[in-house]
Formats: C-alpha cells, structure tokens, sequence
C-alpha cells in the first residue's frame, strides 16, 4: 500500500550509521580513484591525498553542526532552505542530486571494470536495478546487506595490504610523474574527496538516525579516521609499484605484481562500489523526497510504501543513474562529482554562517567562523582548480 510521505521510523544508532558513512567511502575512491588523481597529482599524491582529508573535515564539522541543528531527512537541501534562502537550499539539493548520481554512477563503473570491463556498462547497469530493489525493502535491509559487503571488502583490502607489505619495495617517488603544478595537487584532491564525501548520506538520512544530534557527528567522525588510515595504507602499496596508478583498474594491477588471487580483488570491488551504490541512491531518494515535501519538486515523488521508503523518489533517481551510466566514464563522473558536491557543503558552510551571525543557536564547542570560512575557501579553491585542468 503506497501512504503519503511520512517521516521513516528512526532505526540507525552509532554502528549502522557508520557502516553507511564508510560503505559510501570505501566504495568508489579506494578502487578507481586513484588513476584520474594520479593524472593529475603525480608524486605528489599523499600530499592531495592529505589535502582531501582536510576539505572533508572541515565540510563535515560544518554538516555535523547543521545536522545537530536540523535532525530531518534533506541534508543541506534543508539547511540552505531555513538558513540562507528557498534559492540556496534548492541549489543545494540539485547540486548534491547531481553530485551523487554522477558518484554514484562511477560506483556502478566500478563494477562492471573489475567484474566484466568488455561489458561493463551494462553490468553497471544491471547493479544499479538490483540495489533498487533492495532498497525498496526498506532501509535496515540496506543496512544489513551494506555490513555484510564492507566486511567482505575489508577483509580483502586489509590482507591484500599485509601481503604487499611483505613483498613490496621501498616507495620509490622518483619514478612518479611530475604533477601539473600545485592547481594539479588540488585537483587530485578533489577527485579524492568525493572518496570521502560518503558521511554526507548519514546525514541526508537524519530522520532514519536514532538520536540524530547526537549520533551523526559521531559517525561522522569515525567514518572519517577508517577510511584515511585505509587510503593512507593503499596509496603507499600502489606508490611503491608506480605502474599500477597508470591503470583504470589499480588495486587489481598491485594484486597481480605481489601474487594475490585476482578474483578476489574483483569481487571486493564489485562489493564495495555495490555498498555505496546503496548508500547513494538511499541518500537521493531521500533528498528528492525532502524537495518533494518542500514543495520544490512534484509532490507525488515524496510518497513512501509501507517499509517507509519514497520508492517513487528512488526510482526516477535510478532510472537517471542508468543514463548518466551510459553516458558517460569513470574519471568524467568522479570530476563532476566533486564540482557539484563541493559545491553541495558550499551552501552547508553559508548556512554555518548564518546561524552563527544571528545566533539562532549555540556555535558549539570548537565550531567558530574559521571552520565555515576556511571549508568554504577550500572548496571554491578545489573547484577551480579541477575546472583549470578539465580546460
């Protein structure tokens, strides 16, 4: 029975909200991010890698604090809404809808490149009809079907690491390419964010958390240091074999050079882009939702079924993920992603000021103008510099 849209049942505590934080980041970036940032950073990867880290820390103390804030479904849709103007929060939620179908297709790549590459598209596109479906249970049987891929990954990418530690030479970066100067470095970063722009679905999906103020900027958080020390651990692996970065499909081009089973690897990443296909398309279907309420987009796509999901909402999103799939590639979508998410936790750190300058409520312990003002500059600078070299 189709019901009008409702506010979902509240069942995500701390663990669960993690697991979607780190299922959304492991899922694209450790597997196919690192060729299109290389392409641009060279040796100086850990440095863009360090410098995504840091955009993604200060997008997400401004996000934890609106999502204290504001503990509803509609992530910065709503926070630019109520905070700067009905203009603001609109671009927010077409910026993060575009944002994430554009990740969320280059997840899909994900699969088809490690599973079947002379297919991969209509591989893509097969995954992206089963996650709807699954989704369309209802969020806990999102859950459980995310903690059961990211073990899966995990445990591959982590003996996969021990094994090249045993076996691998000292990182040689003088056999890395030149970067394109220091707007390079930026722009390898920006493809590197979007590996770690995955704590935005948790709290896109506030109004499934339990004890939203509270559990979100934890997981947040948490989510966050996982996913750094395992980048951190992958991209020394594929410094110390520099050839590997020159390949679409790098974690499996390391695995061949240090003996480790193949199959593995391509099952591990058709899991892991499988678990942030499933966080992004709960995360969209929730923020077309939100605009839906809002008033922003037709009304009918806000409805929800009796599991509590806006299955309308999710399925136009899934129909729209199959052509932007087919349409387009793995290093094109990472770019638009992170233009557009980017500019997604522009209007989050505008809203941050706001509720600052007027003092609708408490800044909170270490929340000061330098966080939204310095993530802000960040992002604009990251942008650009990915605009300068795409140019």
């Amino acid at each position: 029975m189709i019901q009008v849209a409702a506010q979902p049942t509240r069942l995500l505590t701390l663990f669960p909200a993690t697991v979607v934080g780190v299922a959304a980041m492991v899922g694209t970036g450790v597997f196919v991010a690192w060729n299109p940032a290389y392409h641009y950073a060279g040796s100086w990867l850990l440095l863009a890698l360090l410098i995504a880290a840091g955009v993604a820390s200060f997008n997400a103390l401004s996000n934890a604090r609106m999502a204290r804030i504001f503990p509803v479904g509609g992530g910065g849709y709503v926070y630019g809404r109520e905070c700067v103007s009905p203009v603001a929060g609109q671009l927010a939620g077409w910026f993060f809808l575009v944002g994430k179908a554009a990740s969320a297709s280059a997840a899909a790549l994900a699969i088809g490149v490690y599973v079947l590459p002379e297919h991969q598209k209509w591989v893509a596109v097969a995954s992206i009809g089963l996650v709807f479906l699954i989704n369309a249970m209802g969020v806990r049987y999102s859950v459980r079907a995310m903690v059961i891929l990211l073990s899966g990954v995990l445990t591959v990418l982590l003996s996969l690491l021990v094994v090249t530690s045993l076996q691998s030479p000292e990182p040689d970066f003088a056999a890395l390419k030149s970067p394109q100067g220091p707007v390079g470095v930026l722009a390898g970063a920006g493809i590197l964010f979007v590996a770690f722009a995955g704590y935005a679905r948790i709290a896109v999906m506030g109004s499934d958390v339990e004890q939203p103020q509270r559990t979100i900027p934890r997981a947040m958080g948490v989510s966050l240091v996982v996913v750094l020390v395992l980048y951190s651990g992958t991209a020394m692996a594929l410094i110390s074999f520099p050839d590997s970065m020159e390949w679409i499909a790098p974690v499996e081009y390391l695995a061949r050079e240090v003996h480790y089973p193949g199959f593995a690897i391509s099952a591990a990443a058709a899991l892991a882009a499988g678990s942030a296909l499933f966080a992004l398309l709960a995360g969209m279907g929730r923020m077309v939702g939100a605009m839906s309420l809002g008033g922003h987009l037709p009304r009918r796509w806000g409805v929800v079924n009796n599991r509590r999901v806006p299955v309308v909402a999710e399925a136009g999103v899934a129909v729209i993920l199959v052509g932007v799939t087919l349409a387009g590639s793995i290093s094109i979508n990472l770019a638009l992603s992170a233009i557009f998410v980017l500019g997604y936790y522009g209007v989050i750190h505008l809203s941050s000021m706001s509720r600052i300058a007027y003092a609708h409520a408490p800044v909170g312990r270490g929340i000061r103008w330098g966080v939204p003002l310095l993530g802000l500059a960040l992002n604009l600078s990251v942008v650009t510099a990915i605009l300068v070299v795409s140019w």
